[in-house]
């Protein structure tokens, strides 16, 4: 539940700023499924409801795999 995830990231220290952002991530999400995409974009809200800014990127297959792996 959100409350509790607020609740440990201020534990762990990493309390909202000013702005209400705890932490800004790089986040790559393949494109190679529709589903992937979809995914990433969950996982980005859910972050970003507990103040945690997701800069998500989603490049190309190739770009993928380097970046990933």
């Amino acid at each position: 539940n959100r409350g509790k995830a607020e609740k440990l990231l201020d534990q762990a220290g990493y309390p909202k700023g000013a702005d209400g952002v705890r932490m800004t991530l790089k986040f790559v999400v393949p494109t190679w499924f529709v589903t992937t995409r979809q995914a990433g974009d969950v996982v980005k809200q859910q972050l970003e409801a507990v103040g945690i800014r997701v800069n998500m990127e989603t490049p190309d297959g190739a770009t993928s795999q380097r970046l990933i792996y």
